[in-house]
């Protein structure tokens, strides 16, 4: 499910109970190579590229066939070295420059590592990436109150006008009665 939002001075007055379906508890490891220093060890960034991915993608490097049947031979590294970015530590690239730098150079010579968080699972409305923010209301708050509040949030955060929001469940309808009861 959700997380508890916990940043009291960012919510609206009158709401409780903050849900978010938002679940930002993935670790991301970003590399950013060092281009010169890997252009002196003969390296090109399709070769850090390209080891990368044969430590931590899956190649398809061959076919056993059979009589009956075809097996197809996908080369990975063991979960222990994959499972933890302690993994970086054990990537050696060669290279063959000229001049006298030769052999297996660390890939941390020529990457260096920073740890982020990233999203577990992106939600979608439609075609769109989207969080739901589902609350509850305080005693005597009123539902034409709480919409206002969240307004007024909106327009004290900044919200670019790229990003839409609408409610659902309660204030959802609460607003088509409204829109039906002018006519």
């Amino acid at each position: 499910m959700g997380t508890n939002d916990t940043e009291s001075d960012a919510a609206p007055p009158g709401l409780s109970g903050r849900q978010l379906d938002q679940q930002n508890g993935g670790l991301d490891e970003m590399l950013t190579y060092d281009r010169v220093t890997a252009a002196k060890l003969g390296l090109t960034t399709q070769s850090l590229d390209s080891a990368l991915y044969g430590a931590f993608g899956q190649s398809e490097v061959s076919i056993i066939y059979t009589q009956l049947n075809q097996y197809y031979v996908v080369l990975e590294v063991a979960p222990e070295y994959w499972q933890s970015p302690e993994g970086l530590k054990d990537i050696y690239l060669h290279t063959s420059a000229k001049g006298n730098i030769s052999g297996n150079i660390p890939l941390l010579a020529v990457a260096k590592g920073r740890a982020n968080t990233t999203p577990l699972a992106i939600n979608h409305t439609g075609l769109f990436p989207s969080v739901t923010v589902s609350f509850n209301l305080a005693p005597s708050v009123s539902l034409s109150d709480a919409t206002l509040s969240i307004g007024q949030m909106q327009k004290r955060l900044g919200t670019p006008s790229t990003m839409q929001g609408f409610f659902a469940g309660t204030l959802l309808a609460y607003q088509q009665s409204l829109g039906t009861s002018r006519y």
